[in-house]
């Protein structure tokens, strides 16, 4: 709906503008299917420009010689390392404190099902030997 409003906004624009350049210039000629499909192309154009949404895009850090990649698209099949922040305590069940709307409850539905299981196994056994405390679940 968004791309409507933009081609008959710019539409508008671009022949309202020939029609007061017309009225004021009688010798200049702006007329004719050529002249509609030319302004109705471009107003296509326009309002696709205005709602394509890029696939990536690069913010090169102040003082430093650093650039930040932002990928849009879906996390979970892009290809690399992925960092998922979690708390301390490495909460896996979903519900609370872990939202099935946040990055890690979909991430725990994604790659585990929904079920905090495996997860908390793998957990375990990376962080075997490790010094640490254990909290009793609330």
């Amino acid at each position: 709906m968004k791309t409507c409003g933009y081609i008959f906004s710019s539409f508008s624009i671009m022949f309202t503008l020939v029609k007061a350049i017309t009225h004021f210039f009688p010798s200049i000629k702006i007329e004719g299917l050529p002249f509609l499909i030319a302004i109705t192309c471009i107003s296509v154009g326009f309002a696709l420009k205005k709602v394509w949404k890029p696939s990536k895009i690069k913010i090169k850090t102040a003082q430093s010689d650093t650039i930040i990649e932002v990928l849009f698209g879906d996390l979970f099949v892009q290809s690399g390392i992925r960092i998922i922040a979690v708390n301390e305590f490495f909460d896996s069940k979903i519900g609370n404190p872990v939202s099935d709307k946040s990055l890690h409850g979909i991430f725990l539905q994604k790659c585990f099902g929904g079920s905090h299981l495996p997860f908390d196994q793998q957990v375990d056994e990376q962080l075997k030997g490790l010094d640490g405390e254990e909290f009793p679940e609330k």
